[in-house]
């Protein structure tokens, strides 16, 4: 059967649960995918704008850091429906933990992961959905490379942002593919 996962962002201090008009791909790799509509339109909100979130999934219950508000958030009728239509993508990006202040080059990501994947050239996991992803290891989920290092991040304070803060130091690409 599998769990489903929605974005979760700490807004002005209260969890606030994203999923897709479309429906379907939830399960988390499913939708996890560098061009997914669903993903980018989540990072396109924090773009420039860091928030704590996480990829809460239906198993996240009592998986720390995921509270009863954050996965109430992700699983409750009023979650916020966004539209998928977005251009943004995070070519030419990096992801940015001011929790942790740490970032991660998406370029350099997407070279070492591309073509890895069974599926082949062009099939790259989406960084942002994995490296916050609670509750990950039943069917549904990610069970490839590296999954220990699945939720790494989640409910950091996390943005996309074209330049590298000053004093943030790089950490190793995670390599996720199955």
């Amino acid at each position: 059967m599998g769990q489903y996962y929605a974005a979760v962002l700490d807004m002005d201090g209260k969890p606030v649960g994203y999923e897709s008009k479309e429906p379907g791909y939830r399960k988390l790799t499913e939708h996890s995918w560098w061009l997914n509509g669903y993903v980018n339109a989540v990072a396109k909100i924090i773009f420039g704008e860091p928030h704590r979130i996480a990829w809460v999934g239906d198993y996240a219950a009592g998986i720390a850091p995921c509270t009863k508000r954050m996965y109430a958030a992700a699983h409750r009728k009023d979650t916020v429906l966004l539209d998928d239509e977005t251009e943004f993508n995070p070519d030419d990006t990096f992801l940015v933990n001011h929790s942790k202040r740490q970032y991660i080059d998406c370029n350099k990501y997407f070279a070492a992961v591309n073509g890895r994947h069974h599926l082949g050239e062009g099939c790259v996991f989406h960084i942002l959905p994995l490296i916050t992803a609670i509750g990950n290891g039943a069917s549904g989920d990610y069970f490839g490379v590296n999954r220990d290092l699945i939720g790494m991040w989640a409910w950091d304070k996390l943005s996309f942002e074209l330049e590298i803060p000053d004093g943030y130091t790089e950490i190793d690409v995670p390599i996720w593919y199955e």
